[in-house]
């Protein structure tokens, strides 16, 4: 399991794993690996999960570091993280500093403006962060673009907004994302479209964020909505005047990047750049 995560404050990024110690190893019996050695590990770092932070506050200072990681892999090493979703979104208290984000699972990168393959089937545990691009086809290759990542960011940010709760007590359950959990691919492409062009749809969605995240809903999320709105326009333009040759689909012709999007949550990136980690 690969990990990275950002020092916040600091001049460089760091790109570190938890320490692995070794406290036991013995020889298995097994009919189809012999003399199978397992090891007893431990880690030296605890990862949490996101519905462990206790205030929206804390939520947004990891989401950054989410968002800082995930730009790094792209532009400094050429990946993107595959299968993006709230389970890849962790953190760390430390005590000698700030809590931490941690973007996890980096073994399920791959190579930029790559060309991927996802039966369906295994695909419906990722609809509810799955960028509308790749819903849309069923089966086949599906090429994999910066800008998909930044939408799924997106989707994550709305989800948690909804689902989760940061002052210690039980949220109800909601249904009104439902439609982005369907089985079928075709239904939750269906409202994610709908929820990202007609304002509408998008407060409806939005009137069931709880009263202590109606910050991160006015400050982030409307304007977030807003940047995709808009690139989704631009795209249709270029479609009808037949210019598609010309557009620029990693970053929807600029409209969704790395600098639009932390303008829109009005954080300043740290501009950190990655450790030289020799292979």
């Amino acid at each position: 399991m690969a990990t990275q995560h950002a020092a916040r404050g600091g001049p460089m990024a760091e790109i570190q794993s938890p320490t692995i110690k070794i406290i036991d190893r013995y020889q298995a019996s097994s009919y189809r690996i012999p003399n199978m050695i397992c090891n007893t590990l431990i880690l030296d770092q605890r990862y949490q999960n996101l519905s462990e932070l206790t205030s929206v506050d804390e939520f947004q200072d990891v989401f950054v570091d989410y968002l800082e990681c995930h730009h790094h892999l792209y532009t400094n090493a050429g990946f993107l993280l595959d299968r993006l979703g709230q389970a890849n979104l962790m953190f760390t208290r430390r005590r000698d500093g700030p809590i931490q984000g941690v973007l996890n699972d980096w073994d399920l990168n791959l190579p930029a403006c790559s060309e991927q393959d996802y039966p369906s089937s295994r695909r419906s545990w990722m609809f509810p962060f799955m960028p509308r691009a790749l819903l849309r086809r069923s089966g086949g290759p599906h090429l994999r673009l910066y800008t998909h990542g930044l939408e799924c960011f997106f989707y994550i940010l709305v989800w948690v907004a909804v689902t989760l709760d940061f002052s210690g007590k039980k949220r109800k359950h909601n249904n009104i994302l439902a439609s982005w959990i369907h089985p079928q691919a075709a239904h939750a492409f269906d409202a994610k479209c709908t929820f990202m062009v007609e304002e509408v749809a998008r407060d409806w969605v939005f009137r069931c964020i709880p009263r202590e995240a109606h910050g991160l809903r006015d400050e982030w999320l409307i304007p977030l909505w807003n940047v995709f709105c808009t690139a989704k326009a631009v795209s249709m333009m270029y479609r009808h005047a037949r210019r598609a040759s010309s557009k620029d689909d990693a970053t929807d012709d600029g409209y969704v990047t790395f600098h639009v999007f932390m303008s829109a949550i009005r954080r300043q990136p740290r501009r950190a750049k990655l450790l030289d980690i020799p292979t």
